[in-house]
């Protein structure tokens, strides 16, 4: 499980770097700009979280199960996390609905 949680702490890292990226008053929050940190916002929240479960997940298939094979579950586990991330990001792109904005 030490791979899943340095994946979801990577998830969080890259997670506040977008919003660090928010704080800096002299950028011009664009169209292109605005989209590419909403894109990277809800990717790696949702990876994050997803990791999580996945490892509540992980606990649940090894004590059911203790002798199966831990790479090819954590492969699995990748796989899942990043395509639900990456399928949800891409439908927030999809979608012409944009509120207001809360940087100005």
């Amino acid at each position: 499980p030490n791979s899943l949680v340095v994946a979801r702490c990577f998830c969080e890292f890259l997670f506040c770097c977008s919003f660090f990226s928010l704080i800096d008053p002299s950028n011009d929050c664009d169209s292109r700009r605005g989209r590419f940190l909403a894109f990277l916002t809800q990717f790696t929240a949702l990876s994050a979280e997803l990791f999580f479960l996945m490892l509540s997940v992980d606990l649940v298939v090894s004590v059911s199960n203790p002798f199966s094979n831990y790479k090819t579950n954590r492969i699995i586990y990748f796989l899942l996390t990043s395509l639900i991330s990456l399928f949800s990001s891409m439908l927030l792109l999809s979608s012409d609905a944009a509120g207001e904005s809360s940087v100005g």
